[in-house]
C-alpha cells in the first residue's frame, strides 16, 4: 500500500535521474491506504515498490553507511560468487565489486532468514564505491536515496570522489532507469538554495538553478501536508487507536478545512489524540473564522451576488473537466493528456476574482483533480520580483511550492511583464512557466487582471497563451447597481448597522451615482466597503455627540459629504427654464437657438418613443462671444435644461479654466484634468477661455488636457457636455489649431449688447440691490460706456463693463450720503444721479 502523498509528487515518468525532496513533509509522520503509519524512510520504500524499483538501499552519515529496509534489496546489493567458488560459512564472504580493496570488497554473510539490518562501520569510501556500483548497474532497477543530505554530503570524508560520481551518473544512459534521491531537511525553497549552495556539488546546484529551465535530468520535490483522503485515515486511525470521538455529520466539512491548512500529519495527530473529540466546536481554535466556511462550493458559488455569466462559465469548465476524467478513468482516452486548468480572470477591482479563485481550487479538489484545493494568493506581481540576480526564481518558486497540489492565484499578473522591471519580471515568468509544466499535475495557476493589460501580458511570451488557452478565459463585468447595493446592505447587516427604508432609498441614489460615475478602474465591492466604514465612523460621531442608543438606525445625514454630489439633482420644469432665458437681456439670436435645439431634442425623443432612431448628435458647444455676453449665464441654463430633458443625470455645471486642467510639471497634466471632467460627469463642463489650451508650443502641457478631454467627449459622450468658450478671434485660432476637437462642437455666437440693453442690465443690477438709477443717470451711464467701448473696444466687457461701473456709482452714492451726515429715510428710494457716474459731474444733493 502506497502513500499518495509521495506518489503523486514524485513522477517517475518523465526521465529525470536526480530528485530532491524538500518541505515539510520530509520530517512529517505519513499514513498509507493499510491505515500503517510511518516516516519518510518507510513511505518512499513503499512508494518507490509500487513504481517497480526492486532494489531500494538508503545512505546517511549518522547510519553508519548503506542499508536497506527489505531482504530482497539486501540481497541484490550482493553479487552472486562465481561458480568455481565453494561455498564458506566463515561470517565474512569475498565478493568482486569495485571499493577500496580494488576488486574485493569484505560484506557481512546474510542470513535469508534473518530481519535486514542497518549497515555498521562502513567507511565513506567504500559507501560511495558500492552506490556507484549499484547506480551502474542497469537491473535490478535501482534507487538511491541520501538523507539528511545537507549534513550527509557536507561533511563527507572524499567529497571529490563523490562529486565524480554524482557527475557520472548524469551521463548513464537513458537505458539505465536508476534514480538517485536527495532528501534535505529545508522547508522552503529559499532554504533548499541556501542549503546547496553551501555544498561542493555542481550537480545538486544545477538541479536547483535549472529547475525553471527545465532541465530533464533534475527535479526538485517539495512534499508538503497530507491530502483529505490521508487525513481521513488519519482520524479513522485515532479513532481506532485512542477512541477519538468524531462528530459524523460534520467529518466532510472537518476533513475539507484540515486539508486546507499547511500542517502536518504530525501535528493533527498530536492535536487528536489530545483533544479527544473532533466537531465544529473543538475546530473553532484551529481555524480562523475566513477558513470555516459552510456548504459546498458550489453553494457559496451561486450564493455570491450577481456574477451570473462568470458562474455559467465555470459550469462549463467544470462540467468538462469532470467528463473528461470520467472518459479517462473508463479508458475511453488512448492518450492521457493533462487537464488544462490554469485559467485568467480578468476585470475591475472588487469584482469577485479572489473569492471564485478560492472557491475554484475546492471545486477542482472534489472533482479529484487537485489533492488539497487551498488557494495561496500573490497580492501583486511585483511581489513575485526581487532586485538582485536570483532571487525572482527564489521567490516564485517559494510561493509556487505553498501552492502546490492547490491554486495560486497572482492578481495584477501584467506587472510581470513591464518594461520598468527588466529581465527581473521575464525570470519570474520563465520559472513559472517551467513549474507549471513539471507540476502541471499538481498546480491550478489562476493570472488576474484588468482586461487590457492582460491581453498584453498573455502576447508578451507564447508559453503563456499555450497555458492559458482562450477557453480558460473569464471575464468579471462590474456590478451593476442593483447588485452592488445588495452587497452594501450585506455589509451593514454583518456590521449590526439599521438602515431604515428612507435611508435606504438615499444609498441607492448614491449608488447609483457611483455607478453612473465609475471610470475603467471601479473597484466594485471594495467601493462599498469604504462607504460602509464612512456609514460607520460617521454615524458612531454622531452616536457620541447625541448620546444615542446603540441600535441608532443610519441617516442621510451618515453619508460622507463627497457622496452628496451623487444624489439625483430634482428634476426641473423646462418651461421654467425657458422663462428664465426668455428672462435673460438680449441674446436674441442664442435664445432662438436653444428653443430650436429644445424643440429638435423633444421632437427625436418621440421619433424613439414610435421606434424611430436617428444619428446620435453631439451636444458639445463652442460659446463664442465677447467679455460679458452671457456666456458663463447661458451655459448654468443648458444644464438645468438638458436634466429636464433627461439626456443629464444632474445637470450640475463645473466651471473650469486652463490653471484648473494643466499642471506644471511632466505626467500631471492627465491626471489633473481628469479629475475635472469626473466631477463634471452627468452634468456640464463648462471651459472658459478655452483657446488658452492651445496656446504655447508644441510641448505645451496644454495640449495633453486637449487629448484627455477629446478622449472624454467620445467615450463619456452620453455623460457628459463640454461648453468651450472664448473670444472671436483667439477662439477661430483655436479651432484651426484642433480641428479634430473642434468638429465636435456646436458653434454659438454671442453678440454684443446694444447700449439699450447695457442700461436695461444696469437698472436690473441696481434694482437688485435696492437702488434706482434717474434717467439723467441712465444718459451719462450710456456716454460713459460708449466712450470706454471706443477708447478700447478690446478691453470691454459689455456686462461685466455694465457691473463695473454700477459698483462705482454705488460707491459714489454712499461716499454723499455719508459726507451728508449718513442719515436718510429708509422708506425712500435710493436714486442714482448722473453725478454717480464717472465724468458725470458730481455734486450734493443728490438724494431726494
Amino acid at each position: 500500500m502506497t502513500v499518495e502523498r509521495l506518489s503523486q509528487a514524485l513522477r517517475f515518468d518523465q526521465g529525470n535521474r536526480f530528485f530532491l525532496l524538500y518541505g515539510p513533509g520530509v520530517n512529517d509522520r505519513f499514513i498509507a491506504e493499510d491505515y500503517v503509519e510511518c516516516g519518510l524512510e518507510q513511505a518512499l520504500h513503499r512508494v518507490l515498490r509500487q513504481h517497480g524499483f526492486q532494489r531500494i538501499v538508503f545512505f546517511a552519515s549518522h547510519s553508519g553507511g548503506v542499508y536497506a529496509l527489505d531482504r530482497a534489496s539486501q540481497q541484490a546489493c550482493l553479487p552472486q560468487p562465481a561458480a568455481s567458488a565453494p561455498p564458506t560459512a566463515a561470517t565474512m564472504q569475498r565478493v568482486r565489486t569495485r571499493g577500496p580493496l580494488g576488486q574485493q570488497n569484505l560484506l557481512p554473510q546474510t542470513n535469508p532468514t534473518a530481519a535486514p539490518q542497518r549497515g555498521r562501520g562502513m567507511s565513506d569510501a567504500h559507501a560511495v564505491s558500492l552506490l556507484d556500483t549499484l547506480m551502474h548497474q542497469p537491473s535490478p532497477q535501482t534507487a538511491v536515496i541520501l538523507l539528511q543530505a545537507e549534513t550527509t554530503l557536507r561533511f563527507f570524508d572524499d567529497q571529490r570522489t563523490l562529486v565524480g560520481r554524482v557527475g557520472e551518473w548524469t551521463r548513464l544512459p537513458s537505458r539505465n532507469r536508476n534514480i538517485c534521491c536527495f532528501v534535505f531537511s529545508s522547508i522552503n525553497h529559499a532554504d533548499l538554495h541556501a542549503a546547496v549552495e553551501r555544498l561542493s556539488f555542481p550537480e545538486l546546484r544545477a538541479c536547483v538553478e535549472h529547475q525553471r529551465e527545465g532541465r530533464q535530468s533534475y527535479r526538485s520535490v517539495r512534499l508538503g501536508g497530507p491530502d483529505m483522503a490521508e487525513l481521513n485515515r488519519l482520524i479513522d486511525l485515532v479513532r481506532l487507536q485512542d477512541g477519538l470521538q468524531i462528530a459524523w455529520l460534520e467529518r466532510r466539512q472537518l476533513a475539507e478545512w484540515m486539508a486546507a491548512e499547511e500542517m502536518s500529519a504530525r501535528e493533527w495527530l498530536s492535536r487528536l489524540r489530545t483533544t479527544r473529540q473532533l466537531n465544529k466546536t473543538t475546530a473553532k481554535q484551529w481555524f480562523p473564522a475566513s477558513a470555516m466556511q459552510e456548504g459546498s462550493p458550489w453553494d457559496r458559488l451561486h450564493a455570491l451576488i450577481g456574477l451570473q455569466v462568470v458562474k455559467e462559465r465555470i459550469a462549463e469548465l467544470s462540467a468538462l473537466m469532470a467528463d473528461a476524467t470520467e472518459r479517462q478513468r473508463h479508458g475511453l482516452i488512448q492518450q492521457r493528456e493533462p487537464l488544462a486548468l490554469h485559467m485568467v480572470f480578468t476585470g475591475n477591482p472588487g469584482t469577485g476574482k479572489t473569492t471564485v479563485a478560492r472557491l475554484m481550487g475546492e471545486i477542482y479538489r472534489d472533482l479529484g483533480l487537485l489533492r488539497r484545493g487551498h488557494l495561496v494568493e500573490v497580492a501583486t506581481a511585483a511581489d513575485l520580483v526581487a532586485e538582485h540576480v536570483g532571487g525572482t526564481a527564489i521567490r516564485t518558486n517559494e510561493a509556487i511550492d505553498r501552492a502546490l497540489d492547490g491554486l495560486l492565484f497572482i492578481d495584477e499578473a501584467y506587472q510581470l511583464t513591464d518594461a520598468a522591471r527588466g529581465n527581473f519580471g521575464q525570470e519570474a515568468v520563465n520559472t513559472l512557466l517551467t513549474r507549471m509544466e513539471h507540476e502541471r499535475e499538481r498546480l491550478l495557476v489562476i493570472v488576474a487582471g484588468y482586461p487590457t493589460q492582460m491581453q498584453q501580458f498573455l502576447a508578451s511570451n507564447p508559453g503563456l497563451i499555450s497555458r492559458f488557452p482562450e477557453s480558460n478565459m473569464i471575464h468579471f463585468p462590474d456590478y451593476d447597481p442593483s447588485a452592488l447595493m445588495q452587497i452594501l446592505l450585506q455589509m451593514l447587516q454583518s456590521k449590526g448597522l439599521p438602515c431604515p427604508p428612507e435611508t435606504e432609498m438615499r444609498l441607492r441614489e448614491v449608488i447609483a451615482g457611483i455607478y453612473a460615475t465609475r471610470d475603467e478602474q471601479f473597484g466594485n465591492a471594495r467601493v462599498m466597503r469604504n462607504l460602509v466604514e464612512s456609514l460607520e465612523k460617521r454615524r458612531a460621531s454622531r452616536r457620541r455627540q447625541q448620546n444615542l442608543p446603540v441600535d441608532t438606525p443610519l441617516l442621510a445625514d451618515d453619508l460622507p459629504p463627497d457622496t452628496q454630489r451623487l444624489l439625483e439633482a430634482p428634476i426641473p420644469d423646462l418651461e421654467a427654464v425657458l422663462a428664465e432665458l426668455n428672462q435673460l437681456v438680449g441674446l436674441g439670436s442664442v435664445k432662438d437657438w436653444v428653443r430650436g435645439q429644445v424643440a429638435l431634442l423633444r421632437f427625436e425623443q418621440a421619433q424613439r418613443q414610435r421606434g424611430v432612431t436617428s444619428a446620435p448628435r453631439s451636444l458639445h458647444m463652442l460659446f463664442i462671444g465677447n467679455p460679458g455676453t452671457g456666456k458663463t449665464s447661458v451655459a448654468r441654463l443648458m444644464g438645468r435644461i438638458f436634466r429636464a430633458l433627461g439626456l443629464l443625470r444632474k445637470g450640475h455645471v463645473v466651471e473650469a479654466s486652463r490653471s484648473d486642467l494643466v499642471a506644471g510639471y511632466v505626467g500631471q497634466t492627465e491626471p489633473k484634468t481628469r479629475k475635472i471632467i469626473n466631477e463634471a460627469l452627468d452634468g456640464v463642463l463648462f471651459i472658459d477661455e478655452a483657446y488658452s489650451l492651445a496656446q504655447g508650443g508644441p510641448q505645451d502641457f496644454g495640449h495633453e488636457a486637449l487629448t484627455e478631454l477629446n478622449r472624454a467627449m467620445e467615450n463619456q459622450r452620453d455623460r457628459l457636455v463640454v461648453i468651450a468658450a472664448g473670444y472671436p478671434r483667439e477662439m477661430q485660432q483655436f479651432q484651426e489649431s484642433n480641428s479634430g476637437l473642434t468638429s465636435r462642437f456646436m458653434r454659438v455666437e454671442f453678440p454684443d449688447y446694444t447700449p439699450d440693453e447695457w442700461l436695461i442690465i444696469l437698472g436690473q443690477v441696481a434694482t437688485a440691490e435696492g437702488c434706482e438709477v434717474t434717467p439723467e443717470a441712465a444718459v451719462a451711464a450710456r456716454h460713459h460706456l460708449l466712450a470706454q467701448q471706443g477708447a478700447n473696444p478690446q478691453a470691454f466687457g459689455n456686462a461685466r463693463s455694465v457691473r463695473s461701473l454700477f459698483e462705482t456709482m454705488k460707491m459714489h452714492l454712499a461716499q454723499r450720503l455719508f459726507a451728508a451726515g449718513g442719515a436718510w429715510d429708509a422708506d425712500a428710494p435710493v436714486r442714482l444721479t448722473a453725478v454717480d457716474v464717472p465724468g458725470g459731474g458730481r455734486g450734493a444733493g443728490a438724494y431726494e
